[in-house]
């Protein structure tokens, strides 16, 4: 699926997994990518979509950009260290 043309589609799976959890615990969804791949304004369109549909979400970003340099841009295994390091 690519996300950024299909939220509605996001917004479902999200709903859907939010109605089988357990409601004595919190209900988290993660998005996950390499730098720039959108997953930021990803999360801000499907948190509009949720808080449309009248649900509470706290959007919390983190930023990968904390890691030194060295750590974060390694050219071997890009995507790995990326994983690995943030």
């Amino acid at each position: 699926m690519e996300v950024l043309n299909d939220i509605p589609s996001l917004t479902m799976e999200v709903m859907n997994a939010f109605a089988l959890h357990d409601k004595q615990a919190a209900f988290t969804v993660a998005i996950s990518g390499i730098d720039a791949s959108g997953k930021g304004y990803t999360a801000s369109l499907l948190q509009q979509d949720l808080q449309s549909k009248g649900y509470n979400v706290a959007n919390i970003n983190i930023d990968p950009w904390q890691n030194p340099i060295p750590v974060r841009l390694q050219k071997e295994n890009a995507a790995e260290n990326l994983y690995e390091n943030i």
